[in-house]
C-alpha cells in the first residue's frame, strides 16, 4: 500500500486491513490471489478528456462500457495512458490504481 493511502485513511479514521496476494497483473488475478470473489474487488478505471481526469469504480469482473459513459457524461473520455497514470499516481506501483480518487 502506498504511503500516501494509508496516511489518508489513518487521518480520516477509516479501518482498514491488508490482505497480501503475490504480485498481479490484473484486477482478476489480484481477486484470485487473494481468495476473493472479483465483485468484492473495486478496479479503478483513469479516464481524460484533455483537460480533466474522472475516475470510475467498478467490480473487478465488469467492463467500462466507454461509449456509454460518453453519451451519459456528454464528454469525449478516452482511457487515460500508463504515462499519465503513472505521474497521477506517482507513489503506487505501476497499474496499481487506487480506488480512492480524494487521496
Amino acid at each position: 500500500m502506498s504511503p500516501r493511502i494509508a496516511a489518508h485513511l489513518n487521518k480520516v479514521g477509516v479501518n482498514f486491513d491488508l490482505v497480501s496476494h503475490a504480485h498481479s497483473r490484473n484486477s482478476m488475478q489480484s481477486a484470485r490471489m487473494a481468495k476473493l470473489p472479483p465483485s468484492q474487488i473495486a478496479k479503478a478505471v483513469i479516464l481524460h478528456d484533455g483537460d480533466r481526469y474522472r475516475m470510475c469504480v467498478i467490480p473487478a469482473n465488469h467492463r467500462l462500457m466507454l461509449d456509454r459513459v460518453n453519451s451519459h457524461m456528454n464528454g469525449r473520455y478516452r482511457l487515460a495512458t500508463e504515462h499519465e497514470i503513472a505521474r497521477l499516481f506517482d507513489d503506487c506501483e505501476i497499474g496499481a490504481v487506487p480506488a480512492l480518487g480524494q487521496v
